[in-house]
């Protein structure tokens, strides 16, 4: 059980409960080994090395040496010191241009709405409990409906409950302005990727929004501190305001090694990990969708050589 397990970062309850003497229980349920991996005489022959020839540094350092002693799982979507190095206190400007909406049923699920500026600032424009979504409506409608008259654009959640409040937001703000996503369809891709070689491949549109999310935030971040970065995603470098509910549930959103795509953790996990949906995360992944659409409007499509020098998706992630 113990080898087997994948323990969280921060929260290693085998190592708490089971391999730290001092907080080990013993209530007679469990088949506890005083030994590393490679001394366990449960395990088949041949068993161990195979594992562990197929492990990474991370893996190996924690499941064979014992060392637990790590910050990042090396299966975060964005490591910790690439989301400190975007984070900003505040700023002065609330005019959103482009907002992300994760809609939810009422307490604990909470709607949440997060909005960028024209300089590429992330906060937080709302969030409530509400169970009517009549109500949720006519709330957000307010701010929403003028905001896309002035050309704003929206990505909301239109999973379940969600689909009615898109096709009501549709109706009264700007024609083409409320894109209603569904995180389980397929992923979108531009028409001049998909005659590339190695375009990349997402499992479904929620991990397309996520990884290019953490991409931004990576060019961001390398933009900020050293003064360079990959322009053709990011042109000036985004920042996000603090969120102690939002930097939590990005901390435990996962990606998981796949063959053929980049693929996210399944949100249930994601879920049963905080003890609540993942509302401010996916509301963040929705606004940075709607933000690179709306630039799309403003800036030119790339050129025929910035398309052929253009292939990495990032190191981190080329092979998932």
């Amino acid at each position: 059980i113990i080898l087997a397990s994948n323990p969280v970062p921060g929260l290693n309850w085998l190592k708490r409960y089971f391999i730290d003497p001092t907080t080990r229980v013993s209530d007679g349920s469990h088949n506890f080994i005083r030994s590393l991996p490679t001394d366990n005489p449960l395990l088949p022959e041949g068993y161990i090395d195979k594992a562990f020839s197929t492990m990474s540094d991370t893996q190996l350092r924690m499941l064979k040496f014992g060392d637990w002693n790590v910050d990042d799982s090396e299966f975060t979507l964005i490591p910790s010191r690439k989301w400190q190095g975007v984070q900003i206190d505040s700023t002065r400007d609330h005019k959103a241009v482009a907002f992300g909406i994760d809609v939810g049923l009422g307490q604990p699920d909470v709607t949440v709405v997060y909005g960028c500026n024209s300089s590429g600032h992330f906060f937080e424009v709302d969030s409530f409990e509400e169970y009517d979504t009549y109500n949720q409506f006519k709330r957000i409608s307010k701010y929403l409906v003028p905001a896309t008259q002035g050309g704003a654009r929206v990505f909301i959640d239109a999973t379940g409950i969600g689909k009615g409040l898109a096709d009501q937001l549709s109706h009264v703000c700007k024609r083409g302005s409320v894109d209603a996503v569904m995180f389980g369809e397929g992923a979108v891709i531009a028409e001049w990727k998909k005659k590339q070689k190695n375009v990349t491949k997402y499992k479904n549109r929620r991990a397309q929004l996520y990884f290019e999310l953490a991409l931004d935030v990576d060019d961001s971040a390398r933009l900020i501190n050293a003064g360079d970065g990959d322009t053709f995603v990011v042109k000036h470098p985004i920042r996000i305001v603090e969120n102690d509910a939002l930097t939590l549930e990005i901390q435990n959103t996962y990606y998981i090694p796949d063959d053929k795509f980049q693929a996210l953790e399944p949100k249930k996990l994601i879920s049963e990990r905080l003890g609540h949906s993942p509302d401010f995360a996916d509301a963040l992944a929705l606004c940075n969708g709607a933000r690179r659409a709306y630039n799309k409007k403003v800036s030119f499509a790339p050129s025929q050589n910035e398309r052929k020098t253009r292939t990495r998706t990032t190191s981190r992630f080329k092979d998932f």
